[in-house]
């Protein structure tokens, strides 16, 4: 048996507190921190543990072979010998018994079970949670269980491309969330590999490609626009520059993309397969193994890795699919992220700029909600800071940064004229730009008696001079307590997270989206609007 690290007691603990409530709780932890292990020391007798595909119910198989628990599998029996398999090999023997309490099965398994096979569960357990929400195959499942039977699982992302909430108040059923180790704790902690990212300086033009139901980019379209930028010989030329010879998994948009990017791994001398659901498991385990041992550098699938598989000797991803479901980005970068002898980092190539679009890398904390949202058109909208690419090294920076935090490289923009065109750094505005500003508060900042004398000049009416200055008075109040606000939220950034000047304005830009010096010349109305927004991030 695995002795569970602190972190998974505490998550454990947790979950079974808020079943002693009656509640339904969802677990949240990063790729490689053990939720399998963790649903395996949540069973009690009359467990259901339900996954997405055949690799996932062998995996969770194993995990309770593990822990020397006696289950059974509902499943094909080809699963089933594979798993027996699987079983002897880890342990020496199997832990499979058709009359036990304990059941692990696919989903897709179980969408004809009579109401009298489910009465005698007494706890559910749900591997990839956030798939759960009514009226789906997972919310099907969900409506059949026992009155009483506690209900809960296991997710990296409990996020959904479509905007659906996972609470009961929403689309799901959940009542709490769990919220577990970020991935940046956990690699500190050197529980995972570090890594470091490449963007490709290609770009695949979406412009035409529609998202689907689900909230993500509808597949044949995505596969028409991917294949269009011809970006594999990019795909190989980069794996070959940054990490030749370790082994990899790239995630493309279909098979043919798949079949298409696997020959030219092979055409560049670079041994690969091409692996998809459609094969035997048997093939798959076979392709994996010879990934461990060298024999393959490349494995490229479509969707298949994606979730919950181990693959601790996996050093390099390559993501060739875009995609808006931050929960199959981080699934796919996580890949890389288990640990094995001789490994403390994986490289992840991003392609398609799946990176920016989700803010960065999946290892700093998020906030979570249970509620629906509103679907962003561009991935995730979590209020994250956003990320570029550097020009000259080709990573990925915090875009608030004035330089590259990898190479001090220091992009100079093309037009300075506009504070957007400089992410809202003053610094880099030109002359005339700057003195448009300057102009602009003045226009705010002088008296009463200067505002008179403009309207009067202009041969304003004395009924509209006084309109003017009582609008001139509002706007100067509403402009007093607005910088007041920014200026204790510059504090903050600057004396407490220490960024520097010119970073806090570039924050502000971008989290925002209007520059800290035409914010001073807001009107009333607007003013107190962006006052409200900074005090609700504060």
């Amino acid at each position: 048996m695995m002795i569970a690290r602190p972190y998974q007691v505490d998550l454990i603990t947790r979950a079974e507190e808020a079943f002693s409530r009656g509640e339904v709780p969802i677990i949240v932890a990063p790729t490689g921190a053990g939720k399998t292990f963790i649903l395996s020391r949540l069973v009690v007798p009359h467990t259901l543990l339900i996954a997405h595909r055949r690799e996932l119910v062998s995996q969770i198989s194993c995990a309770l072979a593990l822990e020397e628990i006696k289950h059974s599998i509902v499943g094909p029996p080809m699963l089933v010998r594979h798993v027996i398999k699987k079983q002897i090999g880890k342990t020496g023997r199997s832990w499979l018994d058709p009359t036990a309490t304990v059941t692990v099965a696919g989903v897709d398994t179980l969408k004809n079970k009579p109401a009298a096979w489910w009465i005698n569960f007494r706890r559910c357990l749900i591997d990839e949670v956030h798939h759960l929400v009514r009226g789906n195959k997972w919310g099907k499942c969900a409506e059949k269980l026992p009155t009483g039977c506690d209900l809960g699982g296991v997710t990296a992302t409990p996020e959904r491309a479509d905007g659906k909430g996972l609470g009961r108040h929403a689309s799901g059923y959940a009542d709490c969330l769990i919220i577990g180790p970020t991935m940046r704790s956990l690699i500190d902690e050197t529980h995972l590999a570090d890594f470091l990212i490449y963007i490709s300086r290609k770009s695949v033009d979406l412009q035409d490609v529609k998202t689907g139901a689900d909230g993500d980019y509808i597949p044949r379209h995505l596969a028409v626009a991917t294949k269009a930028a011809q970006i594999t010989g990019d795909v190989v030329g980069m794996y070959q520059a940054h990490a030749r010879g370790l082994p990899g998994l790239t995630f493309c948009v279909d098979r043919d993309h798949s079949a298409e990017i696997c020959q030219a791994y092979n055409d560049a001398g670079v041994p690969a397969a091409a692996v998809d659901g459609t094969d035997t498991a048997e093939y798959r385990e076979d392709c994996l193994a010879k990934l461990e041992r060298g024999e393959l550098l490349q494995i490229t699938s479509v969707d298949l890795f994606g979730e919950g598989t181990d693959l601790p000797e996996v050093r390099a991803i390559s993501m060739v699919r875009r995609t808006k479901s931050l929960g199959v980005f981080t699934q796919q970068f996580g890949r890389g992220a288990r640990k094995a002898p001789g490994k403390d980092r994986f490289f992840v190539f991003d392609h398609v700029d799946n990176v920016i679009i989700h803010h960065g890398a999946p290892d700093y904390p998020r906030e979570w909600s249970l509620s629906d949202r509103e679907t962003s058109g561009n991935g995730s909208d979590l209020g994250a800071i956003a990320v570029k690419m550097c020009t000259n090294c080709t990573m990925p920076y915090k875009r608030h940064l004035t330089k590259c935090s990898h190479c001090q490289h220091e992009p100079k923009p093309a037009h300075r004229s506009m504070p957007e065109q400089v992410d809202g750094d003053l610094y880099l505005l030109d002359a005339a730009g700057m003195e448009a500003l300057r102009s602009a508060i003045e226009e705010i900042d002088h008296s009463e008696a200067d505002e008179r004398k403009r309207l009067e000049k202009k041969r304003v009416p004395e009924i509209g001079i006084l309109a003017g200055c009582k609008r001139h008075r509002l706007r100067q109040a509403a402009q007093r307590e607005l910088r007041a606000t920014m200026d204790a939220w510059a504090g903050e950034q600057i004396h407490t997270k220490g960024q520097t000047y010119r970073e806090a304005q570039k924050t502000f830009f971008l989290t925002f989206g209007q520059d800290c010096g035409y914010a001073r010349t807001l009107a009333a109305g607007p003013a107190a609007e962006l006052q409200e927004l900074i005090n609700d991030a504060s």
